[in-house]
């Protein structure tokens, strides 16, 4: 593909996504005080003939005829770093047009150079990067950076390395973005900066839309993941230890159409994230790639990944991958922001629950316990803290557990905690558990 050609397609890109944050009411401007257009031309008195841009967005005032503000937009489809001359020649075109209302910004798929972000930040220029959405952890139907939540994930020292280093990748968000001392991740925030350059506050709330939803993934309780786990068991015709996963994957294979795929090999780009696994919804695919770790972490990934798949969260996502750091937690620390915590969250205690059947896993575990003549002394079943004999029952307890339902031992000691059989004193750290606030859906969402 030529230059050209891959300009364009970077145009499309942010023309397409500009226009449906706009038509969706989702931009900081109402969509009757906001016009987008691209590759429109602005008439230049020092050339006497029209300068083309673009991308560029107008912004009329309620009562208006003639715009209050104007955005333009130039993007850069480079293989290297902006260097600081595009940005001083941009940066001329737009004051012969409209100096003293127009307001400036460079979008590109690479990084700037430092002497690119400096010039910009002094000229009130703001600048764009966009990732590619195969890069990101969690594929969203929208861009992540355009919901409310990233307002919350502002990492000024991350987004300032991801402007300035080529082959920085985000896991999280398509857009880092700069405008003067302003370094975010949030476009509502971005534009919201830009607009208040030229516009008072009383203009900037006629022009305002309504907040955005923060929450959107529903609430699910502990009681509707077992339930919905039951329901796979029993229609596979699950007997006891461990789980058949490839009699699932038939299963759906066979009922709804899902791929699964296992063992594949990583990507170079993906052995360099950790990525042990993948899914798609838009084909329905499930990728879990090989694992030296063994088969145990395989299966962790594979039944976190399934979880989404029957948590039917491919209405938030298009595609979603599993790193090292991601299986078998049982917490919501580092892992995402509202909504993406909320999803991960269900999808791990989903697999800890569909890998360990709560009363075969039950059963098991106080035969065990009578085995090993442990009791429960108001502190749960086991109990570990830096007494020797307390680490040494915990290590046996669960290694047989482990072995008998094929999974870590880390797995096991989770779901015991989950159903009050263990307190682990010595290792734990604060955790918290991530439910959410909203309204409680039925075992139909998982659709078994």
């Amino acid at each position: 593909m030529t230059s050209t050609g891959r300009g364009l397609d970077l145009e499309q890109q942010v023309f397409s996504l500009l226009e449906a944050e706009i038509k969706a009411n989702r931009f900081i401007a109402k969509p009757e005080c906001c016009a987008i257009f691209h590759r429109k031309a602005y008439y230049s008195r020092d050339r006497q003939s029209n300068i083309v841009f673009d991308v560029s967005i107008e912004i009329i005032l309620p009562g208006a005829t003639t715009p209050s503000t104007v955005w333009l937009i130039e993007c850069k489809n480079y293989s290297h770093p902006v260097p600081v001359n595009d940005v001083e020649e941009f940066f001329a075109k737009v004051q012969q047009v409209a100096a003293a209302k127009a307001k400036a910004v460079m979008v590109t798929n690479n990084s700037f150079d430092r002497g690119t972000l400096e010039f910009a930040r002094a000229k009130g220029i703001g600048l764009l990067r966009v990732f590619p959405p195969g890069q990101l952890k969690w594929v969203l139907h929208r861009s992540p950076s355009s919901l409310h939540m990233s307002r919350s994930d502002n990492r000024e020292r991350d987004i300032w390395t991801g402007l300035t280093q080529q082959h920085y990748q985000s896991r999280r968000f398509d857009f880092f973005c700069n405008f003067e001392e302003l370094f975010t991740c949030s476009l509502e925030d971005f534009f919201l900066a830009l607009a208040s350059e030229v516009l008072d506050a009383g203009s900037l709330n006629a022009i305002a839309t309504e907040p955005l939803e923060t929450n959107v993934v529903p609430f699910i309780t502990d009681d509707e993941i077992e339930y919905g786990c039951r329901a796979i068991h029993s229609a596979i015709q699950y007997q006891g230890g461990a789980v058949s996963l490839q009699a699932v994957c038939t299963w759906q294979e066979h009922a709804t159409g899902l791929k699964v795929v296992t063992g594949a090999a990583a990507r170079r780009e993906g052995i360099e994230r950790d990525v042990l696994g993948r899914i798609s919804f838009e084909p329905a695919c499930i990728t879990v790639f090989f694992d030296p770790m063994g088969g145990r972490r395989q299966r962790f990934t594979l039944a976190h990944e399934l979880a989404h798949w029957f948590l039917g969260h491919g209405s938030f996502l298009q595609a979603e991958s599993v790193d090292q750091n991601d299986v078998e937690r049982d917490d919501d620390t580092e892992i995402g922001t509202d909504d993406i915590r909320r999803l991960e969250w269900q999808a791990n205690r989903f697999a800890s629950c569909l890998l360990l059947p709560r009363d075969s896993f039950l059963a098991s575990a106080i035969k065990k316990a009578r085995e090993m003549d442990l009791q429960d002394h108001g502190h749960g079943l086991l109990y570990v803290d830096h007494q020797r004999v307390n680490q040494q029952n915990h290590f046996v307890f669960t290694s047989d557990l482990a072995t008998a339902y094929d999974v870590s031992q880390r797995a096991v000691s989770i779901r015991l905690k989950n159903l009050g059989l263990l307190k682990d004193v010595w290792m734990d750290k604060p955790s918290h558990k991530w439910g959410g606030h909203g309204d409680s859906v039925g075992p139909k969402l998982f659709g078994v």
